[in-house]
């Protein structure tokens, strides 16, 4: 609000002298928090490019150097990099802008010393162990700079490192290793999270979380060929439904919030990808013995599932089952269809009606509360659902056409319902 509109306002009598006072005040920290945001991106972008810049120096007189100019080559960013550290906290503890662009930058010059010194004595090794001692490495860094972007490329970091043939020399304990990671950040994480629940941090931590999770325990589940893969990344898929609206998330709403966006479209289009287009028959028809023959895999499907169920527990606890979002069971359903195989037809035809009553769900929840998105959201999943009917050889043309008619009529309802209390409403 402009400052001649806010007099106007006090001349008029509609505000007080002291209500357009602390209007002021409010404008003026919004502008100052606008201020610090650039000037927090700008650092950013100016400390990863200034570290992209020293390596791409050194990579073009690598092989001009000895071995000894190699080393301190390697060592020279991380020791510069702790110059302003330390001046940040002495000096400059309180800007946004200097923590996250010095801790950044150091958090990147461990990698790169790191690297360099492997290139040096040609020590090889695999990328996941590469990335576990630099995040170990890191980690005080997190702490001790209170930094949101280095806890962020930590969780990112950590994705990686779930290949249990990596670390086969540790046994059991290799199985561990990212849950380990991720418990040593989650402190800084629920400390941040209740710090600022509506902060920009909070906010690109749902996204980089349900990524590193997703990647990290659906990417070594493809090994076992099986219905493992689809068991523990639908199970992701519900989890992050049911934590996206518990806790500081749900402060986060739609599509900002990443577990939700990735838990919904995950959801739909592994539905699609099941019915639409076939998915092979090996993935949804589990061999005999397929428990036995994949051990990681297999209890990685059992610890995902009991995650989900017990963030389900916890939703019902602290929510109503009304508020329950609607493919936050899609585990249950799929979990039952591969343990317990039906044939495809009813297979395909349970899967569909699913995804048609939870849409519809969705949508009258939409057209109740007199939210325009919500309706929509419903109306393209049930849309979707009933277009699925079309693939179904098994079914005559004229079940389908029965189908298609029913289908229509439901979807008509709940943008009749939410007409009427517009209506009211008017």
């Amino acid at each position: 609000m402009k400052e001649s509109e806010l007099a106007g306002l006090v001349e008029a009598g509609i505000l007080s002298e002291e209500t357009a006072e602390r209007i002021r005040e409010s404008q003026r920290r919004k502008k100052a928090f606008r201020k610090d945001r650039v000037a927090l991106l700008l650092a950013l972008l100016g400390a990863a490019l200034l570290g992209l810049g020293i390596i791409l120096l050194f990579a073009a007189n690598w092989r001009r150097l000895g071995k000894t100019a190699r080393l301190a080559l390697a060592f020279l960013p991380l020791l510069t990099g702790q110059g302003p550290c330390l001046y940040t906290l002495l000096r400059k503890e309180d800007s946004p802008a200097w923590r996250e662009a010095s801790s950044t930058f150091l958090f990147l010059a461990v990698g790169a010393a790191l690297a360099l010194v492997g290139q040096v004595y040609h020590t090889g090794g695999y990328l996941a162990s590469f990335l576990a001692l630099w995040m170990l490495l890191g980690l005080p860094l997190v702490y001790l700079m209170r930094s949101g972007t280095t806890a962020l490329l930590y969780l990112a970091g950590i994705s990686f490192t779930t290949r249990p043939g990596v670390f086969s020399y540790l046994g059991f304990f290799a199985y561990l290793i990212f849950p380990l990671l991720f418990l040593a950040i989650l402190p800084f994480l629920l400390k941040a999270w209740k710090e600022r629940p509506k902060g920009a941090f909070t906010l690109a931590s749902t996204w980089v979380l349900a990524a590193s999770f997703l990647w990290a325990l659906g990417e070594p589940a493809t090994a076992a060929r099986d219905s493992l893969f689809l068991g523990v990344v639908q199970t992701l898929f519900s989890a992050f439904l049911l934590l996206g609206f518990l806790g500081p998330f749900r402060e986060i709403k739609g599509a900002r919030n990443g577990l939700l966006f990735l838990g919904n479209s995950g959801t739909l289009l592994l539905f699609l990808f099941v019915t639409a287009l076939k998915f092979p028959e090996w993935a949804l028809s589990p061999e005999k013995g397929f428990f036995t023959r994949f051990p990681f895999q297999a209890a990685l499907w059992g610890f995902t599932t009991l995650a989900a169920l017990l963030l389900l527990a916890l939703f019902l606890f602290q929510r109503s089952p009304r508020d329950l979002p609607p493919f936050a069971l899609a585990f249950l359903l799929l979990d039952a269809l591969l343990l317990f195989p039906p044939p495809p037809p009813a297979r395909t035809g349970l899967l569909c009606a699913f995804l048609f009553l939870s849409g519809f769900r969705l949508s009258y929840t939409g057209a109740m509360k007199g939210k325009q998105g919500l309706l929509a959201q419903g109306l393209l999943v049930m849309i979707t659902a009933a277009a699925l009917v079309f693939f179904m050889d098994f079914l005559p043309f004229a079940v389908r056409g029965a189908a298609f008619l029913f289908a229509g009529g439901l979807c008509l309802a709940p943008v009749f319902l939410f007409r009427k209390k517009r209506k009211v409403h008017a």
